[in-house]
């Protein structure tokens, strides 16, 4: 009908339109989203051929630290090898010096809300 305000799915559609035709094959987004898709398929490839358990992780682990520029994503990369060490360790002698499941969880939850906070104040 003219003059009728256009229905929600028409919206839709022409929102999706709009999305489409905006998209690009060149430029940093689509660089980035090439090298995001390359080194997402190529670890769970490795992860399958080394028979890890959870294949999956391995890709979204590779969304996780992929950065607009090469210097970032390794720096964010090293970053998370650290940070799973250091709390392998800290986990290990916390688990063998508590004796008690609720200190325990209560320090985990210190060490998580800590690594969360420090994550989000980090520069990458």
């Amino acid at each position: 009908m003219p003059g009728s305000p256009p229905t929600l799915f028409h919206r839709f559609q022409l929102g999706l339109w709009r999305e489409v035709s905006a998209l690009s094959l060149s430029g940093p987004t689509a660089g980035l989203a090439l090298r995001t898709s390359v080194a997402t398929v190529l670890s769970v490839v490795l992860a399958l051929f080394l028979h890890l358990d959870n294949p999956a992780w391995a890709g979204i682990t590779a969304l996780a630290i992929i950065q607009q520029d090469v210097a970032s994503s390794l720096l964010r990369s090293v970053d998370r090898c650290l940070g799973t060490i250091v709390g392998a360790v800290i986990g290990y002698f916390s688990a063998r010096l508590v004796a008690h499941h609720l200190l325990f969880e209560l320090i985990c939850a210190a060490a998580t809300t800590f690594a969360i906070y420090g994550g989000e104040r980090s520069r990458h």
